[in-house]
């Protein structure tokens, strides 16, 4: 399963969900609009935008260009 860290404002959260259910892919949305969480662990790793997306292994991915990247290659 993937998960994809969005925020409610973010286009490119929606398109990278859209694609993720285009292609069947199980994913878990987590949205730093309330999670104070998830928002300081993103920051603490360096990341200054959303969506950041991770793969089933945990492993980062990117947003929804390296996405759609990695899905397509």
């Amino acid at each position: 399963m993937y998960t994809i860290y969005t925020q409610r404002t973010c286009s490119y959260c929606d398109d990278a969900k859209k694609l993720m259910i285009e292609k069947d892919i199980i994913f878990m949305e987590i949205s730093i609009d309330h999670d104070v969480q998830a928002r300081t662990m993103l920051k603490e790793e360096g990341h200054k935008t959303v969506p950041q997306i991770f793969d089933n292994e945990n492993n980062h991915i990117g947003g929804f260009d390296e996405l759609k990247k990695a899905l397509t290659s």
